[in-house]
């Protein structure tokens, strides 16, 4: 800036008028650049890029005061993550359903955050919790890092790599992502996951599976995806699945259809030993 206000203030000393006039003009209009990059772009960034902080308040599980708080932390994002995240939560049955799985929980595990819309969900809906999470794609981090904000962490990284986590946690999401691991990875995954949580633990998983009556377009199009990412799709049957939760060290306590004429599944389970013991108490 010194150096370039110099150059052409000095022509403003200049006897020729029009030299005069453009250095004064020039030094003016570098000058007042400069305050304004100094003294009104740093607190407007600030403002931009500081995770939003918003009061604790009683929510109604997808209510309209629940879906502006999460589309409130997007905000200065640019467009295709707050689009993906506003219909999203509009389209993807998902959403009204995940909340009657939980009890309050207070540390989180998500395997496969992404850009972070279920993530925040569950945080604006449970002020106390914490959640950390582990995604592949950096930008998607990035993205889901600052809609967390303070309330926990997300790496990057794959499963059957799981997040760091202080002490044990009470849930654990594998949301619409078992099928890109294989069946060694998943138990892993699930092994691991097990070793994290608390004896009264939760996994919740939905998973598209495999019927026979054809492949449906959903599926089709994210074998697509993950083939032109030269990944290999492992969609599996209901029954695999629940073969491979319960080699993992789980009982699948409960199970329903995602929505009418669609191929997801909700799993929820929980460690075996824990649900035997309960059920020798009862």
């Amino acid at each position: 800036f010194a150096t370039t206000f110099l150059g052409v203030a000095v022509l403003a000393l200049s006897d020729n008028a029009m030299l005069k006039n453009a250095g004064l003009g020039l030094a003016l209009g570098i000058g007042y650049s400069f305050l304004g990059a100094v003294m009104i772009v740093p607190p407007l960034l600030e403002k931009i890029f500081t995770p939003v902080s918003l009061p604790d308040e009683a929510l109604v599980p997808g209510s309209r005061r629940h879906f502006k708080r999460v589309l409130k932390r997007y905000r200065h994002l640019e467009g295709y993550p707050r689009l993906f995240a506003r219909f999203k939560i509009l389209i993807d049955p998902m959403f009204p359903r995940l909340a009657g799985f939980l009890r309050s929980p207070q540390v989180i595990i998500d395997i496969g955050t992404g850009f972070g819309v279920p993530a925040t969900w569950l945080l604006e809906l449970y002020p106390q919790a914490r959640l950390y999470g582990i995604e592949p794609n950096r930008k998607r981090v990035d993205v889901a890092s600052r809609v967390i904000g303070n309330r926990g962490n997300v790496q990057v990284g794959l499963a059957p790599d799981i997040p760091d986590i202080p002490g044990r946690a009470d849930t654990a999401l594998l949301l619409d992502m078992i099928h890109q691991l294989t069946d060694d990875a998943l138990r892993l995954t699930l092994e691991r996951i097990k070793a994290k949580l608390t004896d009264d633990g939760t996994v919740i998983i939905r998973a598209t599976v495999t019927s026979g009556e054809g492949s449906h377009w959903m599926r089709r199009m994210e074998e697509m995806r993950i083939r032109l990412g030269k990944g290999t799709p492992h969609f599996r049957t209901e029954d695999a699945i629940r073969d491979l939760t319960t080699g993992a060290g789980f009982e699948v306590t409960h199970s329903e259809p995602s929505a009418p004429g669609k191929e997801e599944i909700w799993f929820v389970a929980k460690p075996q030993g824990n649900v035997k013991q309960r059920t020798t108490g009862v």
